[in-house]
């Protein structure tokens, strides 16, 4: 195919297709014949699961022309790696995380949320207190060697320790 689009520009180019060469013309063919041969290195060289991502990846192809017209599976055959270890962890764990601030520290931004709730006229409002929720799917089958991992991310980054406590709950 790279063959072929790469002599159509040039027959435009030389003049002997219905259109007549121009100097914009030559200069698209150029660029699009180079692009062309790299496409065709390049899917020479990788392996056959991965030629049409490679291929549109090299002609810098918007994404929904890679795959079906919604842009939800990707064309061409499937990574078997992929398939495999879809079969292997048939349903995926997922680890949601809870992140509070510590009781005693002092929650401006959950102050003014419920000010904002008085204002808006819900009355009635006691101390609230603002946190973040996070979810995160994981490929481990042991749980339990699933939430030491996602502790393990807590303690690193997800959560500050000196003032925030996080609650842990793994399941599908």
């Amino acid at each position: 195919m790279a063959e072929s689009l790469a002599g159509f520009l040039r027959e435009i180019v030389d003049g002997t297709h219905a259109a007549h060469g121009r100097p914009i013309l030559k200069r698209m063919a150029d660029a699009l014949s180079s692009r062309a041969e790299r496409c065709a290195r390049v899917l020479a060289t990788t392996p056959a699961s991965c030629n049409v991502r490679a291929g549109a990846a090299i002609l810098r192809l918007p994404p929904g022309s890679r795959g079906s017209s919604d842009g939800t599976k990707p064309a061409g055959r499937t990574n078997p790696h992929a398939i495999r270890r879809r079969t292997r962890y048939s349903s995926p764990m997922k680890a949601r995380i809870r992140i509070t601030l510590k009781n005693g520290v002092l929650d401006p931004q959950g102050k003014a949320i419920g000010n904002a709730l008085d204002s808006l006229g819900f009355p009635g409002i006691g101390e609230v207190r603002q946190g973040k929720y996070i979810e995160i799917e994981l490929s481990r089958i042991d749980p339990g060697k699933a939430r030491a991992a996602v502790a393990e991310m807590c303690e690193k980054l997800l959560a500050n320790t000196v003032i925030e406590d996080y609650e842990i709950d793994i399941g599908e």
